[in-house]
């Protein structure tokens, strides 16, 4: 069994934080730059390291340029319907 003290827990909390700021700013103009792929962001969510329009993809490129996927967070970026923040559906 593994125990998880406080300061994972606040570790954790602190990482998530973190991502969900970063993320919540990224430059809009960016993401339209990938509309119809998968994104990986780093894990501070502050920018994309690579793209592909499939995650099988993603992560074989990710492995070709010697990066480790499960060192990323992944998204994909709709090309209908998008919504770019909440933000804009409080101003509806």
């Amino acid at each position: 069994m593994i125990e998880h003290t406080n300061s994972d827990t606040a570790t954790t909390a602190s990482r998530l934080a973190s991502y969900q700021a970063n993320r919540a700013g990224f430059p809009r103009d960016e993401l339209l730059l990938h509309l119809g792929n998968w994104v990986a962001f780093t894990r501070d969510g502050s920018r994309i390291v690579d793209s592909s329009p499939t995650l099988e993809g993603l992560e074989a490129r990710l492995r070709a340029a010697g990066r480790e996927p499960q060192d990323y967070v992944y998204e994909s970026v709709p090309t209908d319907d998008w919504i770019s923040s909440a933000a804009e559906l409080s101003s509806c």
